[in-house]
């Protein structure tokens, strides 16, 4: 793979770091794009994406060196290298949406609207940043005799890395889809949510994740958790037709 794109002396680029960049950047552009349709001011989307931007980094490195202390007691330097890969996708979008929970508060704006804005750009960019795993080499999956397997370096492995960027670019196209059709605000978020949890359940199948129960992968038993739970409050407030402010 190439998990250095390319370096100039001791200056090095990793695809990694440069893809999870593009990923803010794109989904950024989404954010703002789509605000603008709803009456958001640029100038507070563009403060909005920094501050989740660094929520979810944080949030995500905090909880994969929770995950795996074994290896960060041993190198705690690599906590702070931050472009290359340790990253938990669900500890970042829960420190993501409690920042921007506590920031749209207190700047007085409809919430659930900007949830709903925020959903579809967080599946658009999640699709861009699963490419630096692929061409850096990491979260493969399980060995495969299937045509396109792809060599990590071990003989062939299912690429799902690309999987979970095509089944992310999905969940973008379903959620622009349903932005007109929405029971109510909020709704978006809470599809993404449930869609996300499936979706994750499902690759952990062919990726190579330890279990933590003797069925159950630890990516499995969080997307079973919040996968109700959203589903729940979907169908719950839709029979409502709201959320609360």
């Amino acid at each position: 793979m190439h998990p250095i794109i390319f370096e100039i002396g001791n200056f090095k680029v990793y695809s990694y770091g440069l893809m999870l960049a593009l990923a803010f950047l794109i989904g950024g552009w989404y954010f703002t794009w789509a605000g603008k349709q709803k009456g958001i001011k640029a100038d507070f989307i563009y403060e909005l994406i920094i501050y989740v931007a660094i929520a979810a980094i944080i949030g995500g490195k905090l909880a994969y060196v929770l995950i795996s202390w074994g290896y960060y007691a041993v190198h705690p330097l690599e906590i702070w290298q931050l472009w290359k890969p340790g990253l938990s996708f669900y500890g970042g979008l829960i420190l993501g949406l409690g920042v921007t929970i506590i920031y749209i508060w207190r700047k007085k704006l409809p919430l659930n609207r900007i949830m709903d804005i925020g959903a579809p750009s967080i599946a658009l960019g999640y699709a861009v940043a699963r490419i630096g795993c692929f061409l850096n080499g990491c979260c493969i999956g399980h060995y495969t005799t299937l045509p396109w397997g792809v060599d990590f370096g071990d003989g062939p492995r299912h690429p799902t890395q690309l999987y979970a960027s095509g089944a992310s670019l999905i969940i973008f196209l379903i959620l622009h889809r349903q932005e007109k059709s929405r029971s109510f605000e909020g709704y978006l978020m809470l599809l993404y949510i449930v869609l996300y949890a499936v979706y994750r359940f499902i690759i952990e199948f062919f990726r190579e994740s330890p279990l933590v129960t003797p069925w159950l992968t630890l990516g499995q038993l969080v997307s079973i958790i919040i996968g109700i739970t959203a589903l729940s409050a979907l169908l719950y407030f839709r029979s409502k037709k709201c959320l609360p402010k």
